[in-house]
């Protein structure tokens, strides 16, 4: 195992006796006898560290993976910690660490042990116990993993073991730990020599000589075995190309009127002709729709210039409109003319062909941008026109006093209406204004406005009036 590998901590705590115990069961599945002396104790663990594991499952680490049927070997080193506190809740030194019960899970979940892979156990506690498989707290131990597995898969290792701090003892079961075991071969299902057992492609697939032999290096036979002269050509007798004498297809058959590419960029439709040649044809641009009124017989490649006489078109000049292609196969268009395009107005231009936004028709609505006047229309004169509004020369009694004022303005309208009410200058300026107030007497506090006149107007819908207010400075 490389030196860098440990796992440390200042204190003792369950989480981290858990990932030690368990990396010890991974690899313990065989007891075996005896205290022999198979490694040395002698991994460089930090000198703070009060315990550790290498390889540790905790930094990522595990066992170097193992190849069926070749000897494999592996070095577990283990520093036991000596304080139990966080172990059995006593601050009481470890007296050791022993396995119990090991085992190995299958990738299918079949319970094995290491045995049942070609793999053992093989411990060195220092000689500190009988027991190959006690390592006592405080001490470093180590063990090797070897064999010659028998077996492939992925394995997970689960284990019960028990620690033991004076005569006080805690069972624990742990899992982690992983084992893969692995065998290379030939994965390719149409090789001769396929292994369908192999994990790992060792790239040693083959193929079936003219011998049938697996991997053998006949590229032709005949009655008197194999032709050890190999000849290349066509074998395909239908080819114009084909070679009676060749034993070694080298691709190069050539069939008549099959496609081929002869290299040239400047040809198409290339085929085998009846020299078993690959030749095509030189590019001719132009027009390849026949029902077009520009088809070129010769062209083979389209250009995208086909004109179809009375479709669509664009030539290219933004004063005209409606281009199509006309008798003489030519893309043209009409002069725009403006004007209105709806033969339903009034105002109809027969010769116009683009419309303008002009189009009036009669009885519809507009506007003649006259405010005396209401329900605007088109009328027979192909004119937009209203009739007056009746009510707004209506006027009505009104009461405004004080007048002149320097302060309030009361304002008494008729009852039972609702107005509008604008204060104005005389300039245009409204400098006071009330919507939808009732009939009865209104205040208006006008103090801040500067002294003038000033046009008060009040209206409704059926009614209006304009009142003359002064407005005096103090």
């Amino acid at each position: 195992m490389a030196s860098s590998r440990y796992i440390s901590a200042k204190l003792l705590t369950l989480a981290f006796m858990k990932h030690v115990v368990l990396s010890l069961a991974a690899a313990f599945a065989v007891i075996t006898s005896g205290l022999a002396q198979v490694c040395d104790a002698d991994f460089n663990f930090p000198a703070d560290v009060a315990f550790g594991l290498s390889p540790d499952p905790v930094a990522g680490e595990t066992f170097d993976v193992g190849y069926f049927n070749e000897p494999y070997a592996d070095t577990l080193h283990v520093l036991v910690p000596t304080d139990a506190v966080e172990f059995i809740g006593l601050p009481i030194p470890v007296d050791s660490i022993v396995v119990q019960n090991i085992s190995l899970v299958g990738e299918s979940g079949e319970t094995l042990v290491i045995s049942e892979v070609g793999l053992e156990l093989t411990p060195n506690n220092n000689e500190d116990s009988d027991n190959p498989y006690t390592f006592l707290g405080g001490g470093q131990y180590c063990a090797t993993l070897t064999g010659t597995p028998d077996t492939t898969g992925f394995f997970l290792a689960s284990i019960d073991v028990v620690g033991w701090a004076t005569v006080i003892s805690q069972e624990f079961s742990f899992e982690g730990y992983s084992l893969t075991l692995i065998e290379e071969g030939c994965t390719d299902t149409t090789a001769c020599n396929y292994n369908s057992l192999a994990t790992v492609d060792d790239g040693s697939c083959a193929q079936l000589d003219a011998l049938e032999v697996c991997g053998g290096d006949c590229f032709a036979a005949d009655s008197t075995g194999c032709i050890e002269l190999i000849m290349l050509g066509c074998m395909d007798s239908l080819a114009c190309n084909y070679v009676m004498d060749a034993n070694t297809d080298d691709g190069s058959c050539l069939v008549l009127g099959e496609a081929c590419d002869d290299m040239d960029d400047l040809t198409v439709f290339d085929i085998i002709n009846d020299s078993c040649v690959c030749v095509g044809e030189a590019i001719v641009e132009g027009c390849t729709d026949n029902s077009a009124c520009n088809y070129s017989m010769d062209a083979n490649v389209d250009d995208g210039s086909c004109l179809v006489i009375g479709e669509a078109c664009d030539d290219m000049d933004d004063l005209t409109v409606n281009e199509i292609v006309n008798d003489s196969c030519v893309c043209v268009g009409e002069a725009i003319v403006q004007g209105c395009t709806d033969s339903s107005a009034c105002n109809y231009i027969m010769d116009a062909n683009v419309d303008d936004g002009s189009c009036l028709v009669v009885g519809e609505a507009c506007d003649d941008d006259d405010e005396n006047t209401i329900n605007d229309m088109i009328t027979d004169n192909c004119e937009c026109a209203g009739e007056v509004d009746a009510v707004l020369e209506v006027d009505f009694a009104l009461s405004v006093y004080p007048n002149p004022t320097m302060g309030e303005l009361i304002i008494t309208l008729p009852a039972g209406h609702v107005f509008d009410l604008n204060l104005v200058s005389l300039s245009g300026q409204t400098v006071h204004t009330s919507q939808a107030t009732k009939g009865g007497p209104v205040v208006w506090n006008v103090e801040g406005l500067p002294a003038g006149a000033y046009l008060l107007h009040v209206r409704n819908e059926h009614a209006k009036a304009v009142r003359r207010v002064l407005v005096s400075g103090r």
